[in-house]
């Protein structure tokens, strides 16, 4: 990626966020099959990390950044530029795509302040039974031979909750611009329509992982990735739970991210 100095921020934005194992990365796989987008890649990490720098400047505007800048606004101003930039820049990288679309699950709790900064920016998020994303993190974490005890289930559990907490606070002022779709309804064809809401259209499932940016070969070994990761769409683990969750975990789970759940849900049904 090369720095320009001047850059043009008209074309789309749709960010792909999810807590971690919600299947953001097919989804993400999935959006990239339209010509409206680009070829699928790795995650945005490094656009990622340039938003806690803003949020820092923010939060400790009294003690540090009056001394830069004339007030609040003017730092959100000028860090948003230089998001701005980033983004245009990434565009350029990727071949001007008409519509830019960038997944990292740790962008998801920042996606409705991206919205807000960028007239131009959509989200779509992947919501999923946190049974099946904790089970998922769990197999993960026995590849990588990490012991799992229940303050491991408890800090996965909190990772769900805080993943999806500035979109359930915030969705009633960004729903236009922001599509809620469910892993369980994905990968078992359903509903694939709803992601037009996006404005990317004419997916092909069939044609998922065969124009990638990123060498999905690259990762096949690492413990970070399924086993599903550069295949066919499949339902094969939307009950992985049951074969990896201990009735105990089940419980705590259930208990400590139920209302997250709930929530998300009836978003969900309220905004086909």
């Amino acid at each position: 990626m090369k720095f320009s100095p001047v850059f043009d921020f008209k074309f789309q934005i749709v960010f792909v966020g999810g807590t971690m194992r919600s299947g953001t990365t097919m989804l993400h796989a999935l959006l990239c099959t339209s010509e409206k987008t680009h070829g699928y890649i790795a995650e945005c990490r490094y656009f990622t990390s340039m938003i806690p720098p803003l949020l820092d400047a923010l939060t400790q505007y009294d003690a540090y950044s009056q001394f830069y800048f004339a007030g609040r606004d003017e730092v959100f101003k000028y860090h948003s530029m230089l998001l701005g930039k980033i983004l245009s820049d990434m565009r350029v990288y990727l071949g001007n795509p008409e519509i830019l679309t960038l997944k990292d699950p740790f962008i998801t709790p920042h996606i409705p302040m991206l919205i807000n900064i960028f007239p131009n920016v959509k989200g779509v998020v992947s919501i999923r039974d946190p049974r099946g994303c904790i089970a998922s993190q769990i197999t993960g974490a026995l590849k990588k031979k990490e012991a799992i005890s229940v303050e491991t289930v408890k800090n996965f559990c909190d990772h769900y909750n805080h993943s999806y907490q500035s979109i359930l606070s915030s969705f009633d002022g960004i729903k236009d611009r922001m599509t809620l779709v469910r892993y369980e309804d994905i990968v078992n064809g359903i509903e694939i329509g709803r992601l037009e809401r996006t404005g990317i259209s004419g997916l092909k499932p069939d044609r998922i992982w065969l124009d990638p940016i990123t060498d999905i070969a690259q990762c096949k070994d690492d413990p970070l990735y399924t086993d599903l990761y550069g295949q066919k769409i499949t339902n094969r683990d939307s009950n992985n739970f049951i074969h990896v969750l201990s009735p105990d975990q089940e419980k705590m789970i259930h208990d400590l991210c139920g209302e997250t759940e709930n929530r998300l849900m009836e978003l969900y049904r309220d905004n086909p």
